[in-house]
């Protein structure tokens, strides 16, 4: 019996109908130990709105899922006034995440405008900033204000806020 050899690609696929592997024995020296990544999982985060205009708006409620009724009222009040709508924002209550930072809100929602209602901004990994003033932070607007009961109680507090609401 003669010995085929043939390097003929086309002889080679008629011969052959399973693939073929070629392994080199490369011994114990191609052991190479990798290091441990640790993947971070994602947020997937509830929220109310559609995030339409890329604005982002917290609020610390562990009572509710998202918003009071009361807070959601004088919400819509304020978007109104600055021609917008429940469906341009996205409304994310961090009591329900409170593990979520600055990134994972960043990352998941790519807004560029922030109000933090009520919470602190160190809570989220931000560096401390100046209540009721507009801070750039990684090319996000930054507004931390007081919470909804707050400006509720003191009127001051409410013009003080919608002086820096405006110009978000």
């Amino acid at each position: 019996m003669s010995l085929l050899k043939t390097t003929n690609p086309v002889a080679l696929r008629v011969l052959f109908s399973e693939d073929i592997y070629f392994v080199d024995d490369l011994g114990e020296q191609a052991i190479v130990e990798q290091p441990i990544v640790e993947v971070k999982e994602s947020i997937v985060f509830n929220y109310l709105g559609e995030n339409n205009k890329y604005f982002v708006i917290l609020v610390n409620d562990p009572a509710v899922e998202h918003i009071n009724s009361k807070d959601l009222d004088a919400l819509t009040s304020i978007l109104a006034a600055k021609k917008m709508e429940i469906r341009d924002v996205a409304i994310l209550n961090y009591a329900k995440y409170p593990k979520a930072t600055f990134s994972d809100v960043k990352s998941y929602f790519v807004n560029t405008r922030l109000v933090l209602f009520g919470i602190n901004p160190q809570q989220l990994g931000l560096p401390a900033m100046e209540s009721n003033k507009i801070c750039d932070h990684e090319n996000v607007k930054v507004l931390a204000s007081f919470s909804f009961a707050e400006m509720q109680a003191d009127p001051s507090k409410k013009r003080i806020f919608w002086n820096e609401m405006k110009l978000l």
